[in-house]
């Protein structure tokens, strides 16, 4: 099995969680793989001899994917336009959309958003709400929040946390399943208009996002956010800092200037509603 030789540490700090390694798609060609998200799960079982679509269910459907290269790419309607996306569990994001050849309309934005890290590096995102529906095989995504990008088409956790997903590479599908009736629905997204770079003793700003609050405050790049809350960086992991985001009115970090610490109080906007 090929293999990436990576130094994982700064991933690991932006996850708040040690990463020694990724598993890739090849890696369960000959597995029935199955990630259940809403039940915090990873479920290996060996591969049907046969095609083993569920039988058809409101809740349930299943799509053929492009498997010649070991990687899932599926179709998506949005609106009257079909195009591919690139199933990446391994990120948090919603949909990823290239725009080019599409002609996607948005409720809100799309306007600047918080910058990202990833393996291939850093890119600021450019963030909406779409006006339209996308399609998901039978599920339907309203008005899905979106990060326009040069790249592949995704969907990413922020939209499979809602599903089942359960890949059969021996007959190249893929299947979705929900617990719930009804169209999947997306929250705002909320923000403090400041992205970080995380490690145990600090977290480093990033970037301050244009035309939040944060951006009228003393606070650049590159400044050293040493509690938030009070309470030391090292206690804040992923989940519980984006739960507080996604909770509080404002939030106050401690940064260090110098020998001082300076505590700011940034509020929490809807970066897109």
């Amino acid at each position: 099995m090929p293999a990436l030789v990576y130094d994982f540490t700064d991933f690991s700090g932006q996850l708040g969680v040690p990463i020694d390694g990724i598993l890739g798609f090849p890696f369960f060609r000959e597995t029935l793989l199955t990630m259940d998200y809403p039940g915090r799960r990873l479920v290996l079982a060996p591969a049907p001899t046969t095609a083993g679509a569920p039988k058809p269910a409101p809740r349930t459907t299943s799509l053929a994917f492009n498997n010649e290269r070991n990687t899932p790419l599926i179709p998506v309607q949005m609106g009257a336009e079909s195009f591919v996306v690139l199933i990446d569990s391994g990120s948090d994001g919603s949909l990823s959309l290239n725009p080019a050849g599409l002609h996607p309309r948005f409720a809100h934005g799309p306007r600047a958003g918080t910058l990202i890290t990833s393996l291939t590096g850093d890119r600021q995102q450019l963030t909406g709400r779409l006006a339209q529906d996308v399609l998901l095989g039978t599920h339907t995504i309203a008005q899905p929040i979106v990060d326009l990008t040069d790249q592949l088409s995704s969907v990413g956790g922020e939209l499979l946390r809602h599903f089942t997903v359960t890949f059969d590479q021996q007959h190249k599908l893929v299947t979705f399943v929900r617990d719930s009736d009804g169209a999947v629905t997306m929250e705002p997204r909320r923000n403090p208009g400041l992205s970080f770079a995380r490690s145990p003793v600090y977290w480093r700003v990033l970037s301050v996002i244009p035309d939040t609050p944060a951006a009228g405050l003393p606070v650049q790049a590159g400044d050293l956010c040493v509690r938030i809350n009070g309470e030391q960086v090292e206690k804040w992991t992923f989940d519980r800092y984006a739960a507080l985001v996604k909770s509080a009115a404002r939030i106050t970090y401690t940064f260090l200037r110098g020998a001082r610490e300076i505590d700011l109080e940034v509020p929490v906007c809807e970066l897109v509603p």
